[in-house]
């Protein structure tokens, strides 16, 4: 019986089915990269071409497509082809439009133009809003679920941003949501905390329902004997970080957060 070789690393596949053509680990790289179907001249021509002219341009030369060019001569380096860059003038028009009316107003204005390749790349333009500060990542800590989103941003008062500037720090900073940063609301203070545990009465972020929360700095003093371990640690570890924000005094500093806001 003859024993059949794998089509493109060449090792022997002695009992694989009479249909097998590759083995796994090339099969594997051909589902993730599939072959293109150029023909043998067509990729030679392309290997010459390389280096001379955009890839887009050589695609365009011999008649197949930019997809079929790079699948079929997937280890040739190729030139790319910048088109923007061979229109400055646009370039830098479309940039100083962005930089006064945002994307969506701009991607209107040029609708056959992909205006993000554009100002991601070229970033002709001053930035549309500015880094957060040090001393503002902390206020917006102490802020944190306790004060409503709108509140929040007309504090903060940063150039073009609106509430949803506070969520998106959250979840590009902080990677995390605010919700628990103070302590636990009512129906989950019940279950890990003896009675009469202290509470205190704050407003939702989004909606500005008022809602009631165990501060952390309060609970650790209310937590039940037979608390899991780990949630034991949580809450002992949230009120720590608790104190070391407020400096000592997290229960009086966030009461005059409210009395201010309210």
């Amino acid at each position: 019986m003859k024993i059949k070789k794998c089509l493109d690393c060449k090792i022997e596949l002695p009992k694989a089915h009479l249909n097998t053509k590759r083995c796994n680990d090339c099969r594997l790289i051909l589902s993730k990269r599939p072959k293109g179907t150029m023909t043998a001249e067509q990729i030679a021509e392309a290997k010459r071409l390389a280096g001379t002219m955009p890839r887009d341009e050589i695609a365009k030369r011999l008649g197949v497509s930019l997809t079929n060019l790079k699948r079929s001569c997937p280890n040739v380096k190729f030139i790319y082809y910048y088109f923007w860059k061979n229109n400055p003038d646009l370039v830098l028009e479309i940039c100083k439009y962005y930089e006064k009316n945002g994307k969506m107003k701009t991607q209107e204005k040029y609708p056959d133009i992909k205006i993000r390749s554009i100002i991601e790349h070229y970033k002709l333009f001053k930035p549309r809003q500015i880094k957060w500060k040090e001393n503002e990542l902390i206020e917006l800590a102490k802020f944190a679920g306790i004060v409503p989103l709108k509140q929040q941003a007309k504090f903060f008062n940063r150039p073009r941003a609106n509430s949803g500037s506070i969520k998106s720090v959250w979840y590009k900073k902080f990677k995390t949501t605010p919700c628990y940063m103070h302590g636990m609301p009512i129906h989950k203070a019940k279950i890990f905390l003896e009675k009469g545990f202290p509470m205190i009465t704050v407003k939702r972020q989004i909606s500005g329902d008022q809602t009631r929360l165990a501060l952390w700095c309060d609970a650790v003093f209310y937590i039940r004997k037979d608390c899991p371990d780990f949630v034991r640690d949580a809450i002992n570890a949230m009120a720590e970080f608790q104190n070391k924000l407020f400096n000592g005094n997290p229960r009086m500093e966030i009461e005059n957060i409210l009395a201010c806001f309210n």
